[in-house]
């Protein structure tokens, strides 16, 4: 996709050179893309927000990259579940578990987030 969104003059040519590619592109209320021997189409903003129809056309016509990625509250907070009062995690060892690794990974990335961001302030 990176390499079609470089190649585009617009949006339509954008679509264009991914069906050349092989992919095949239904358009509705998202555009979604399905490559050759995938079941399912994948829509563009499940990619991330970097493929939304918005940004790919702001991609495309050059406009500078935003500072902060603007993100749904709940992609960039989510809440670290509370070991010592959670219910599920007493009774439940597996979901303990899974809970105390769940809080490793969101704690990880939430560093590595203030890092990048405190890295482009700076």
């Amino acid at each position: 996709m990176d390499s079609c969104i470089r190649q585009a003059k617009n949006y339509e040519d954008f679509l264009k050179l991914m069906q050349e590619a092989g992919y095949e592109i239904k358009q509705g209320k998202y555009t979604s893309f399905r490559a050759v021997g995938q079941q399912r189409f994948t829509r563009g903003k499940t990619l991330g927000i970097e493929y939304t129809e918005e940004r790919i056309k702001e991609r495309i016509s050059g406009s500078p990259k935003q500072n902060m990625r603007v993100c749904k509250e709940s992609e960039l907070i989510r809440q670290l579940i509370d070991l010592q009062n959670d219910s599920r995690a007493q009774q439940n060892g597996g979901f303990a578990r899974w809970a105390k690794l769940n809080n490793l990974k969101q704690a990880a990335r939430t560093l590595n987030f203030l890092t990048e961001k405190s890295a482009n302030l700076l």
